[in-house]
């Protein structure tokens, strides 16, 4: 086969020169409409973003000379500097849009909320201390088991709140929930969960790590990308039950890690947390009163 045979201008391929390569004009639709300081993009757009360009990084490299019986090697050095092109682009517009890639990244306080509500959902059982706003420290073993009453242990670390008792624990397996005094290890009351006009000891909506959840009231909360004790967060400002409150989430689990009031008072905020480290049953019975090592 001659040489003029491997020229892809004889075979009526495009004329090719060294300027740099031709963006794919919807990429740069979307470049034009997404330059930094950019609202988040929604997961739809970033999952076709990428389809697309998956799809255009194919067509590029499957164009191949029918006539041919082998690749030419300067054909293929002239198709890569168009994917080199592409891919840097993409990239390029994939890091503006990262979550943490910048300060001036725009985030939506809606955004927030379904990052938090995916982290929330996918937490099957988790363990950590919290303090509340008179400052008593609570640890907890939590286990979720889809629709039915989780199964807890919660420590309050400090003076009980109940005459008597000298370490206040309250634990559930979910069908019984026992207050047990951690200093001897009686059991002081037990409650039927099913039982009819039974007051929990500890509802699921007085654990602690109940809060770890954002109310979806904060859905037009202000939002700014900031750090908090050393760690990167989003400080969410906004309205909760008639009464202003300030969330701060975690930049990386995306699951709350402060609450004040709007006067700066901290109503609540978490220590140390480990999810998902398989909790079995058997640590949720009324001997169970081991502390935290966290």
């Amino acid at each position: 086969m001659s040489k003029q045979e491997h020229n892809p201008q004889r075979l009526g391929a495009e004329p090719m020169d060294s300027r740099e390569p031709t963006l794919d004009p919807e990429l740069e639709r979307l470049l034009r409409t997404h330059t930094p300081p950019a609202p988040a993009p929604s997961r739809a757009f970033r999952k076709g973003l990428r389809a697309h360009f998956i799809a255009e990084t194919q067509r590029l490299g499957d164009v191949v000379p029918a006539a041919w019986s082998e690749p030419s090697p300067r054909w293929a050095l002239r198709v890569r500097p168009a994917l080199v092109g592409l891919a840097a682009a993409a990239l390029l517009l994939l890091t503006v849009l990262r979550p943490g890639a910048n300060d001036t990244r725009v985030v939506s306080a809606s955004e927030l909320i379904e990052r938090n509500a995916e982290a929330w959902i996918d937490v099957r059982d988790v363990k950590g201390w919290y303090r509340d706003a008179e400052g008593r420290r609570y640890e907890e073993w939590v286990r979720f088991e889809g629709s039915q009453p989780p199964l807890y242990r919660r420590l309050l670390d400090g003076p009980s709140l109940l005459p008597g008792v000298a370490e206040q624990w309250n634990i559930s397996n979910g069908t019984y929930e026992w207050l047990v005094d951690g200093a001897d290890g009686r059991v002081v009351e037990q409650v039927f969960l099913a039982g009819e006009g039974t007051q929990l000891l500890a509802t699921p909506s007085d654990l602690q790590c109940a809060f770890l959840e954002l109310p979806s009231e904060l859905s037009d909360a202000s939002v700014i990308e900031t750090d908090l004790e050393g760690v990167s967060v989003f400080r969410m400002s906004g309205t909760v039950h008639g009464q202003e409150r300030v969330y701060w989430i975690d930049g990386a689990d995306f699951l709350v890690r402060r609450i004040d009031s709007e006067d700066g008072a901290v109503l609540w905020q978490r220590g140390d947390i480990a999810v998902n480290t398989g909790l079995p049953r058997r640590e949720f019975a009324p001997g169970r009163t081991e502390r935290l090592n966290l």
